[in-house]
């Protein structure tokens, strides 16, 4: 067998696309390449990655102190038999049946409109209405389908949340009150509609502190994989992940509900995502959660794909010092020689210091950095 792994952000715009012929924004196209080296970090060793060009490899093993026993190759051949993406969506597999890869090596037509309806935002709509009722939990959605009903919605609470059916990384989301009730947001109610058929609508619950528990799921069920604990901004857009330990995160998150919540949704979970993807899913999931006023929101997201909160996991358990703490970055730079000027002044700031082959505290960057790059992933790590 020959697995390659690849890294796809562009997977949720594709799936609320729906079609093969999906054309990437330049800006993701240009994401994909700056981050193509990603799964090196949690690849099976042994494995391949698709990078972006062969010629920034060096580069990337100048700066990783680590031995990953990883291969690199631009080239997306036939001799793969295994495909490990970020996300599985229809673009994608298209794109792998023009390559020539066996067909076994991704969904077929079936299992991917199967997998697309288990993306959907009424995944997690279903599956929050199955955790209601214990102590310490909160949250209800409703599925609308015209805009005379997401008014009536809206105009019922002090403020809501309105949610696209597909979209990811807090995009595709609005936070609305019946003051902000206006023509742009109305505008962007009837292009959802119009293309993706409906919209989840919330209650707006303000946050004390956002994580994720993360799952494996495989043909013999679905198993809790971690914590992830992240922050976002006030319009609930990803900003950075903190790096601790698992029992760390825990203790944490138990300041606010009791630990018996938290496992007892941990292993309800295991149960209802296990029936609802069996036989169509197999790979790395994760369930974003909200903390308000002392309560549990269980479900506010549903990722049926890789995610930077089992990335931020498996940094932390495989390559960190586990008394150490520190913070995981996506960053944007729009002008040439930006992200390689934030590089070297990060390495002046925070120089890498390891202990016993684990990173004890300082800057890495997890992506190779040059002239030309937009985007850069990286961890700060202190002690």
């Amino acid at each position: 067998m020959k697995p390659i792994y690849l890294f796809n952000p562009d997977n949720d715009m594709a799936l609320a696309y729906g079609k093969p012929s999906f054309v990437v924004r330049h800006s993701i196209k240009k994401m994909t390449e700056d981050l193509s080296f990603l799964p090196a970090w949690y690849a099976d060793k042994g494995s391949w990655v698709l990078v972006d060009a062969v010629d920034r490899i060096d580069l990337f093993r100048k700066y990783c102190p680590f031995h990953l026993d990883i291969n690199f190759t631009d080239q997306l051949i036939s001799d793969f038999d295994i495909v490990r993406p970020w996300g599985w969506n229809p673009s994608l597999c298209y794109d792998l049946q023009m390559n020539g890869l066996p067909t076994g090596s991704f969904p077929n037509e079936e299992q991917m409109g199967k997998i697309r309806d288990l993306s959907s935002r009424l995944t997690a709509v279903k599956i929050l209405k199955q955790l209601q009722g214990a102590d310490y939990l909160l949250g209800d959605a409703v599925v609308l389908t015209c805009e005379t009903d997401i008014e009536k919605f809206i105009l019922s609470h002090d403020k809501v949340v309105l949610k696209a059916p597909w979209s990811g990384s807090g995009r595709g989301i609005h936070f609305v009150s019946p003051d902000t009730w206006n023509a742009p947001i109305k505008s962007w109610v009837s292009r959802v509609l119009l293309t993706q058929g409906i919209i989840v609508a919330e209650p707006y619950n303000p946050r004390s502190i956002d994580f994720a528990m993360e799952f494996y799921s495989d043909m013999e069920g679905v198993m809790f994989a971690g914590y992830s604990l992240f922050e976002t901004d006030d319009n609930g857009v990803y900003k950075r992940n903190v790096l601790a330990s698992d029992d760390e995160i825990e203790k944490r998150l138990a300041e606010f509900v009791p630990l018996h919540v938290l496992l007892y949704i941990r292993n309800r979970l295991e149960q209802l995502l296990f029936e609802e993807i069996r036989g169509f899913y197999q790979g790395c999931l994760g369930v974003d959660m909200l903390i308000s006023e002392g309560k549990l929101r269980p479900c506010v997201e549903i990722n049926l794909r890789m995610n930077m909160g089992i990335l931020s996991r498996v940094l932390f358990d495989k390559y960190i010092c586990p008394t150490s703490h520190g913070y995981f970055y996506i960053e944007y730079y729009p002008h040439p020689d930006e992200a390689l000027k934030a590089q070297r002044q990060m390495m002046s700031d925070y120089p890498l210091a390891m202990e016993s082959g684990r990173i004890r505290k300082g800057y890495l960057p997890l992506t190779p950095v040059n002239k030309d790059t937009s985007f850069a992933v990286y961890i700060i790590v202190t002690h």
